[in-house]
């Protein structure tokens, strides 16, 4: 009697990878998004003061008003339209020494300086304040008044 052959088994000679189970359903996380709060921009001043230089922060929107809106009150000659800016910029910041120098060696002097209690106050815009400063910058550089008369 013939036995019947018996399959044999060959090995293969390719590489097997091993197979790894398919997900059939895939969520993909969202991550919601958080927009970053808009920081205000900032421009550096260093301004030269006969005290020394000062460097300055003013944020662009104050600064904008003292550049823009600055003049240089009338019969004062020595002074410019940058020095009554940067006059009234560091009022804002709080150097009164600094911009009261400042202003009588461009040739002013005739208007009023900032009293003990000069500041931004408590229920006071920052745009309003920026131009109470550039008020008070212009009238720090009107020009010293000669008052003549008798001496006696």
């Amino acid at each position: 009697m013939v036995k019947p052959a018996s399959p044999t088994v060959i090995p293969s000679t390719r590489p097997t990878r091993p197979v790894t189970p398919k997900s059939t359903f895939t969520q993909t996380k969202v991550q919601p998004s958080v927009q970053p709060k808009p920081v205000p921009s900032f421009t550096t001043f260093n301004i030269d003061t006969p005290n020394g230089t000062k460097v300055i922060e003013i944020p662009n929107s104050i600064k904008d008003i003292f550049l823009n809106e600055a003049q240089v009150p009338d019969g004062n000659d020595t002074a410019t339209v940058e020095n009554v800016a940067h006059t009234a910029m560091l009022l804002f910041v709080g150097y009164i020494d600094a911009a009261t120098s400042m202003s009588e060696s461009c040739g002013g002097g005739g208007g009023s300086t900032p009293e003990l209690g000069w500041g931004k106050k408590d229920d006071e815009d920052e745009r309003a304040y920026a131009r109470r400063c550039l008020l008070m910058a212009h009238s720090m550089y009107k020009p010293k008044t000669v008052k003549r008369g008798f001496h006696r």
